[in-house]
């Protein structure tokens, strides 16, 4: 019984750190990968099924000290499973832009695939615009409130629906002022399409939109669906009229979430502890086989009285004994001499 607790209370505690860890499970790669970039040939970033249908790609500090002795171009392909298409939405973006013309020095740019059709007849394949600036996933509000609704793509996303995107990644040999910083964060998931809500583990992005990513994507800090809406992460932060940015609310509710389950797990593991050692299992399954030998030693144990009171002996050692009393006859006892005698016969009669 005690044992089908312990196994009980493992099974729940596993679960609970399986969730945790597997919650937000992005392929994650970095610009410095060789996997990413290379001079050799161009690379493909694979994007799975369900958990591991998204892709995180960020710079870690790769540009801190860019020297522009020559120009950085990175050209790689992301290829999603038959049926789904990709979203690529950029979290966070810091490049340089001319000031005076707005053209931009250093660029992310997304393409579409070549198809035969288009290639036959000459047109260009579908291509973003080139990001630069500073572009993130916050959006800004204008006069217009029809940019609020829905179905209206965000201004830092772009959509696949053939599933092979690729990417062009450009920094020019231009070195960095003192003022200027790099920064590059990009979120690419798989989407397919679904027209009834849920749909074996994905979730729609907003209702009606028939855009479904994995529903694991949904709160996990990073935006996914490609709407201005940010429906999978409970809205978007907007800039107030003062200039200062308003939060959602969303990371104060992923920290005091994390918090929680962590002082759950704690609570948990120290159940665990007190099961086990309330059953003797486990760490304690020796110590009380120690205790029970002490106690079936001591309960071995008989009394036997002597005439300086009761001494414990152990029934399995042997004691050594006195020799026996013999008796002793009255003629050879020893007569002590501050004994009283009797008074002689001639005090009693004295002749006369």
């Amino acid at each position: 019984m005690a044992n089908g607790y312990v196994v009980k209370a493992s099974i729940l505690l596993c679960t609970l750190f399986s969730i945790f860890v597997t919650s937000s499970s992005y392929l994650e790669y970095n610009l410095e990968n060789s996997k990413v970039c290379s001079i050799v040939r161009k690379r493909e970033l694979k994007l799975q099924e369900k958990e591991n249908s998204a892709i995180s790609l960020k710079e870690l500090r790769y540009f801190d000290k860019w020297s522009g002795a020559y120009p950085f171009n990175c050209n790689f392909t992301v290829t999603a499973p038959w049926g789904y298409g990709i979203i690529a939405i950029i979290q966070n973006l810091d490049l340089r832009k001319n000031e005076s013309t707005h053209e931009c020095i250093d660029y992310v740019q997304f393409q579409k695939r070549h198809t035969k059709f288009k290639m036959i007849f000459g047109s260009d394949p579908e291509r973003s615009q080139q990001f630069c600036g500073i572009v993130n996933s916050i959006h800004e509000p204008d006069d217009d409130s029809d940019e609020l609704k829905d179905y209206v793509m965000a201004h830092n996303a772009f959509l696949d629906d053939k599933g092979t995107l690729d990417v062009t990644i450009s920094v020019a040999n231009q070195q960095l002022l003192a003022s200027e910083k790099l920064d590059i964060s990009i979120i690419f998931t798989a989407y397919k399409m679904c027209r009834y809500g849920d749909n074996d583990g994905f979730k729609e992005c907003s209702a009606r939109s028939g855009i479904c990513i994995w529903e694991g994507f949904f709160k996990d800090t990073n935006v996914n669906c490609p709407y201005n809406d940010c429906f999978d992460e409970g809205g978007c932060p907007v800039i107030s009229p003062g200039g200062k940015r308003q939060s959602s609310g969303l990371g104060t509710k992923v920290t005091i979430g994390a918090v929680v389950l962590i002082l759950g797990l704690l609570l948990l593991f120290m159940f665990c502890l007190f099961v086990c050692r309330r059953c003797q299992v486990l760490c304690w399954s020796g110590s009380s086989a120690s205790r029970q030998q002490r106690s079936s030693q001591q309960s071995g144990r008989v009394e036997m009285s002597t005439p300086m009171g009761n001494v414990g002996v152990s029934s399995g050692q042997s004691q050594p004994t006195a020799p026996p009393l013999l008796p002793v006859s009255s003629a050879t006892s020893p007569v002590h001499e501050d004994k009283d005698l009797p008074p002689p016969y001639e005090s009693l009669f004295p002749s006369r």
